[in-house]
C-alpha cells in the first residue's frame, strides 16, 4: 500500500485539479485550453524526473532518492499555490512533475528487485489496483476543496500528501541499494534503449500511456465545454470510469493464471484499437451523444490498466541487475511520449472529436504492429 500511495503522488498531482482548471483559467484570464496544457506540463518534467532519478537510485538507494524527490515535489506545490499568471503556473509544474518522477520512478525498480515475469506483471496490477484510487477520488476531493477555499488550496493540500508520505517513507521503508557500482556502469541508457526485445514493449508502453494522456488533458474540455457539465458532473463521470479500470485490472491479474504478459498485452491493445473505433464512430455520427463519447473514454482508458502491469513485467525482465536505469528509461519514454501527443492533441482541439479518436486508433495500431514484429536478439 505504501508503494501504491507513492507511485499514486502523480495521478494525485494531475486529477486533483481537474475540475479547477475552468476556474484557474478565469482566475488567471487566459483560455481553459492553455490551463488544461499544464497536464502535458506534468508529464514533460515526469519524464526527466524519471530520467534522472533512476540511475540515482541504483547507486544511493531507493529510500533516499523517494525522499529526495518528494523534498522537490512538496516545493513544486507550495510553489504553485502562489502563482499569479500562467507563466509561473507552467514554471512550477515542471518543477512539481520533476520531483514526482524522481519519486515514482523508484517503486517500478523495487519491484524488479525481489520478483519477474509474470509474477512482477501480478504485482504490478495489485500496486496498480490501489493506486487507482487515486485517480478515482482526486477530482472529488478537488471539488471538496473547491466548495471551501479556491484553487490554491489543492496545491497546499499536495503539498501535505508529499509531506505525510516522506514521513511515512522515513518510518516504514528499508534503504534498498540494488547493485553495486561496479555492475552499474555496464548498462547506459543506450544499451537499455537499443536492446531490440524490448524496446517494443517501451514503445508498446509509450503509445498506451499516450492514450491516458489524451484523455486526462481533453475530457475536462470534452465533458465540461462540449456538453457543459458542472465540475461535479465531470468528476462523477471521471470516477465512473476509474471503475470500470479497476474491474480490467483485476481481470488482468485473473487471466495471468492462464496466460503470458506478452499474451494480454496483445488482448488489450485490440480492446483500446475497438475504444478508438467507438470514439470515430461518436466523431462520424454521434458527435453530441454524451453516452457514446463516455463509452469510447472507457473502452480506450480501462485497456490501459491491463497493458501497463504486463508491458512492465515484460520489458523489466530484461534488466534484473539494472532495474532502476531500465525502469527511468521506460518511464522517460511513456511519459515525454505522452506529453508529446496529448499536447498536440490538445493544440488541434477544434470541438469536435476527431483529433482526440484518430490519435487513440493510431496509437493503439502502432502498438500491435511492433508488438507483432519478430525482432532478434543481436549484440
Amino acid at each position: 500500500m505504501l508503494l501504491a500511495s507513492i507511485f499514486a503522488i502523480s495521478p494525485f498531482a494531475i486529477d486533483t485539479y481537474l475540475p479547477a482548471i475552468t476556474s484557474i483559467a478565469t482566475d488567471l484570464a487566459v483560455d481553459a485550453e492553455w490551463v488544461s496544457m499544464t497536464v502535458s506540463l506534468y508529464v514533460f518534467g515526469l519524464a526527466f524526473g524519471q530520467l534522472s532519478g533512476g540511475p540515482l537510485s541504483d547507486k544511493h538507494g531507493r529510500r533516499n532518492i523517494m525522499l529526495v524527490g518528494l523534498a522537490v515535489f512538496a516545493i513544486g506545490s507550495m510553489l504553485l499555490a502562489t502563482a499569479n499568471n500562467i507563466e509561473q503556473l507552467w514554471i512550477y509544474r515542471v518543477i512539481q512533475a520533476f520531483g514526482g518522477g524522481i519519486t515514482a520512478v523508484c517503486v517500478p525498480a523495487i519491484i524488479r528487485d525481489h520478483v519477474s515475469g509474470a509474477q512482477a506483471a501480478k504485482l504490478f496490477s495489485l500496486i496498480a489496483l490501489i493506486m487507482m484510487l487515486a485517480p478515482a477520488i482526486a477530482p472529488s476531493i478537488g471539488s471538496l476543496i473547491l466548495t471551501f477555499v479556491d484553487w490554491h488550496g489543492i496545491f497546499v493540500f499536495l503539498t501535505l500528501f508529499a509531506c505525510i508520505l516522506a514521513f511515512t517513507i522515513v518510518k516504514m521503508l528499508p534503504n534498498i541499494q540494488a547493485t553495486n557500482r561496479t555492475s552499474q556502469n555496464k548498462t547506459t541508457y543506450w544499451k537499455i534503449f537499443k536492446h531490440p526485445q524490448a524496446l517494443k514493449f517501451l514503445i508498446a508502453q509509450a503509445c498506451g500511456y499516450s492514450v491516458l494522456l489524451i484523455f486526462l488533458t481533453n475530457a475536462p474540455l470534452i465533458y465540461m465545454t462540449n456538453f457543459s457539465l458542472s465540475s461535479s458532473q465531470f468528476s462523477m463521470l471521471f470516477s465512473l470510469t476509474i471503475v470500470f479500470i479497476i474491474i480490467t485490472n483485476r481481470i488482468n491479474a485473473w487471466l495471468l493464471n492462464r496466460y503470458t504478459p506478452q499474451t494480454l498485452l496483445k488482448m488489450f491493445f485490440v480492446l483500446q484499437f475497438i475504444g478508438g473505433l467507438v470514439f470515430l464512430l461518436s466523431a462520424w455520427q454521434f458527435n453530441h451523444n454524451l453516452v457514446m463519447v463516455f463509452i469510447a473514454f472507457t473502452i480506450s482508458v480501462s485497456a490501459i490498466s491491463g497493458m501497463g502491469p504486463n508491458s512492465q513485467a515484460c520489458f523489466l525482465h530484461y534488466f534484473p541487475e539494472h532495474a532502476g536505469r531500465a525502469s527511468a528509461a521506460l518511464g522517460f519514454s511513456q511519459y515525454a511520449c505522452g506529453a508529446l501527443v496529448s499536447a498536440t492533441v490538445s493544440a488541434l482541439y477544434n470541438q469536435s472529436f476527431w483529433p482526440v479518436s484518430i490519435a487513440i486508433c493510431l496509437l493503439a495500431t502502432i502498438s500491435l504492429l511492433v508488438l507483432n514484429l519478430k525482432w532478434q536478439l543481436t549484440n
